[in-house]
């Protein structure tokens, strides 16, 4: 049986722990409860971003637990992300001030650029400007390469530990790297089991960058949600025969099987849980291995792109049209395992 780590070494010497708190969709009190229970049994990486508009919640938890010694500031891993309207050089560190005012720290461990898409900046709170027609006001002079030596600035100021992107495609990423003065330390995308995304993961691997999975256990409820692909429908994961065939051969959960597969592959999990029985089911996967032929059999599961269930689409024409729109059929097709 082979250990694997709880966490993934980045550039620097730096660790993030493997398994993270996902925040999506959390606001307020229940977020606040949740974070509580979560740290209470053990998680110590919180993803959030500007854009779910729940900073000021998890910094009120944050806040609670340093002032009251329950953990030090060294011992947590946050991530918060730089939204669309601030893929302005100008309006980088801006953004990034906001995020460490929300969520009251002197720095982030981690800062993604959430998305290679721009979008033109009304104002703080207007994290869609629309045009006079109602459409998405992307901006056309996106510009990737000048808003990275923005975020490298971040670094060098002390404000950022370490950079990334999430949402990029593979071509961006190695344009990306021709620019770069400091590579990128994470890509964060869409992967699980159904959606394994194995070309983009090779590439990072390739080229030093670790790789952390949102929706990992296929985002159940994804068929109700705003950014599903309409009239697709999508398998859920946790009751595909074959996960849960092997959850009972292991006696374990198909939540634990699906994060178990991704973590033996050196994948970063960020699953999104409410109740204590589910935060403390995600965590629990350090005491059981997958065997080769079991990691092949979920590495089967694999269905390419048509899998993708957070494309953005629901933004609309303009952005799905945007020089920098990263999941067009042309681009897809490098992403597709089976291409």
């Amino acid at each position: 049986m082979t250990a694997v780590k709880d966490y993934v070494l980045l550039g620097g010497g730096c660790r993030m722990p493997i398994i993270g708190l996902g925040t999506w969709d959390l606001v307020g009190e229940e977020l606040e409860a949740v974070l509580n229970t979560a740290l209470t049994i053990g998680y110590r990486h919180i993803d959030t971003a500007f854009m779910h508009c729940n900073e000021q919640s998890i910094g009120r938890v944050i806040r609670d637990w340093l002032e009251s010694k329950r953990v030090k500031r060294k011992e947590l891993f946050i991530t918060s992300k730089l939204p669309p309207t601030g893929m302005h050089p100008e309006k980088v560190k801006h953004f990034c001030q906001l995020s460490l005012q929300n969520l009251g720290l002197s720095y982030l461990d981690m800062y993604l650029i959430q998305l290679p898409v721009g979008i033109k900046y009304s104002n703080d709170d207007e994290l869609f400007t629309t045009s006079p027609d109602g459409t998405i006001a992307t901006d056309c002079g996106t510009d990737i390469a000048r808003v990275w030596k923005e975020m490298e600035k971040l670094v060098e100021e002390g404000l950022i530990k370490n950079i990334g992107i999430s949402n990029f495609n593979e071509e961006q990423l190695e344009h990306l790297l021709h620019v770069a003065v400091i590579k990128p330390a994470n890509l964060q995308i869409e992967v699980h089991a159904y959606f394994q995304q194995r070309d983009i993961r090779r590439f990072c691997k390739e080229n030093g960058i670790t790789t952390t999975a949102f929706c990992p256990l296929g985002s159940p409820n994804r068929d109700k949600i705003l950014f599903s692909k309409g009239n697709c429908k999508v398998g859920n994961l946790l009751t595909d025969p074959m996960v849960v065939c092997l959850a009972e051969k292991c006696e374990k959960s198909s939540a634990q099987i699906l994060l178990r597969h991704a973590i033996q592959k050196g994948i970063t999990v960020i699953p999104k849980a409410s109740s204590k029985e589910r935060l403390q089911e995600n965590l629990d996967i350090f005491n059981f291995y997958l065997i080769p032929s079991e990691m092949k059999q979920l590495d089967s599961l694999d269905k390419g792109q048509f899998e993708r269930t957070f494309d953005y689409s629901f933004l609309g024409e303009s952005f799905r049209t945007h020089h920098e729109f990263p999941f067009s059929p042309k681009i897809d097709e490098s992403l597709n395992p089976h291409h």
